[in-house]
């Protein structure tokens, strides 16, 4: 039943193109946002669960590998590979650290849901730069979204990584490290946007 999942995304992504029209850019933003609350919420199940919940586990782990692997499908076939290269290089990584779920449950599920939770503000921010709210608004918060991100993404998940690292699988903790300094780079990365979008508003 849980193979289903492997249906729902292009599924809504053939809803959408027929019925409601969204533009692409917008609705992909929607469901990268739809995945990162599913997980925040199946995670924090588990959790409460003393991860014993078997059946959480499983749906946790095809929810979220049928979003990578749809996600992934999605950029090749619209030949997006060379624009979207880190973002396919950060789904290949999930998808082998996924089997952290079962290998440390416990360590797994919390810092799955932590990256989760920062990465909430970035689809905020995206929906409003492609919506076309008021400059000003975007940039108060792009400045949220980098304080959020900083917190949850980078302090957050590097107390867990200095906590577990050690005791971790290797098949784990590689590719999660690589996703931590890939998000360090990108946090960097809107650093700079920012102050950059901040002085040439000051010199307006």
């Amino acid at each position: 039943m849980l193979l289903l999942f492997y249906l729902i995304w292009p599924t809504c992504l053939i809803v959408n193109h027929y019925k409601y029209k969204t533009p692409n850019k917008i609705f992909k933003n929607f469901l990268s946002f739809a995945h990162s609350i599913g997980v925040v919420a199946l995670s924090y199940v588990f959790i409460q669960s003393n991860h014993s919940n078997g059946f959480i586990q499983d749906t946790l782990y095809y929810f979220s590998r049928s979003y990578f692997i749809y996600d992934s499908l999605q950029i090749i076939i619209s030949g997006r590979v060379g624009a979207d290269k880190m973002l396919v290089l950060h789904h290949g990584l999930s998808l082998v650290s996924l089997e952290g779920l079962y290998i440390d449950s416990e360590a797994y599920s919390v810092s799955y849901c932590i990256i989760e939770v920062s990465n909430f503000f970035n689809y905020i921010v995206y929906h409003m730069i492609k919506s076309h709210y008021c400059e000003f608004k975007i940039l108060c918060m792009k400045l949220l979204q980098i304080i959020w991100v900083f917190y949850f993404r980078i302090y957050c998940i590097g107390n867990m990584l200095y906590i577990y690292g050690s005791t971790v699988n290797y098949n784990v903790i590689i590719p999660c490290s690589i996703i931590y300094v890939l998000g360090i780079l990108w946090w960097r990365k809107q650093c700079k946007s920012l102050y950059y979008e901040l002085k040439k508003l000051k010199s307006n």
